[in-house]
């Protein structure tokens, strides 16, 4: 068992095969729903590179024997789990943009003169709000969660704000010069708009024949849930992280809950933000199994994580078929 999940924390050979499972799994996604343009297969290329800088900067982060692609392979089985982010372009944007944010933040610790970084970072957030006009309902509570980093203060805060507002006035002032300002009102149309989330799901055979219907959507957030919980626990027991190295998981682990809770309030937010949802479990759960002390609950919690993943992986080949 120390032998497989060796093999699956630390080997590139346990990523690649995640990311070649990934992209056929995607690529059947975009032939099945017809979308098969050249944006499609580009989402797809973004996707994967994005996994494999992911990749570069822990391996430039870490140190000795925490060295590993377990992040990057969490990346892509959690993109595989949720194939129709392969037609969603505007999920895309708004991962790169909400990522390069949360770059930024990770630098402002107890930073004296970090008006211009939060300003910044959420200068990005405000760009995919307008993506996602219901993320500025989140907003406060995202600079809230940025408390942790110990440099958020009066006029951080009102930097944070005024970086959120900065896109929506150029964007007023270009549809203002251009004689669109009529597009305003189907921005506060979506703003304030009842959605329902997806309604694609996962068919269970249950025998003589019947299926059992399973919300995709339930399928990925009990994924992400049982990455992510057993790492916050141990975060929080644990007292050997650097002072810095926790304040930004406190952060990851802030803005992850609020972009959780705020799916289940708005579903509006199921398209744009699962990426970055996919994203920071990532980022969180892999610490829980790259830790020194060895634990053999540990290594069966990761095995049983890969063979349910391979599980909903064949559930979804053989619900492909059965359609024929």
């Amino acid at each position: 068992m120390n032998k497989i999940t060796h093999f699956i924390v630390h080997s590139k050979v346990a990523t690649a095969i995640a990311a070649l499972l990934c992209i056929g799994v995607w690529i059947y996604a975009i032939i099945e729903s017809g979308n098969g343009g050249v944006l499609s297969y580009l989402n797809l290329l973004l996707y994967v590179i994005f996994g494999m800088l992911i990749g570069s900067a822990n391996e430039r982060a870490a140190t000795g024997s925490q060295r590993t692609t377990l992040h990057t392979t969490l990346y892509y089985m959690g993109c595989a789990i949720n194939p129709q982010l392969a037609v969603w372009q505007e999920s895309t944007i708004c991962l790169m943009l909400m990522v390069a944010a949360y770059r930024i933040m990770a630098t402002t610790y107890r930073g004296r003169t970090a008006m211009g970084s939060y300003f910044a970072a959420f200068a990005l957030v405000g760009i995919a709000s307008i993506y996602s006009p219901q993320l500025l309902y989140l907003v406060p509570v995202l600079i809230l969660c940025c408390g942790f980093m110990q440099s958020l203060h009066a006029r951080t805060a009102i930097a944070s704000l005024l970086g959120v507002l900065v896109p929506y006035w150029v964007a007023f002032s270009i549809l203002y010069l251009t004689d669109n300002t009529h597009l305003v009102q189907s921005f506060v149309e979506r703003l304030t708009a009842g959605v329902s989330y997806a309604p694609a799901a996962l068919h269970v055979p249950i025998g003589k024949g019947d299926t059992l219907a399973i919300p995709m959507i339930a399928i990925q957030w009990v994924w992400a849930l049982m990455l992510a919980i057993p790492a916050i626990i141990r975060h929080t027991l644990s007292g050997t992280s650097k002072v810095k190295t926790r304040a930004i998981q406190n952060m990851q682990i802030g803005h992850m809950g609020t972009l959780f809770v705020g799916m289940l309030i708005l579903p509006s937010l199921y398209t744009t933000m699962q990426p970055v949802l996919i994203t920071l479990t990532a980022t969180i759960g892999y610490g829980f199994f790259v830790s020194e002390n060895k634990s053999r609950g540990r290594d069966i919690w990761l095995i049983t994580l890969f063979v349910i993943w391979l599980l909903i992986l064949g559930l979804n080949v053989w619900n492909s078929f059965s359609t024929y």
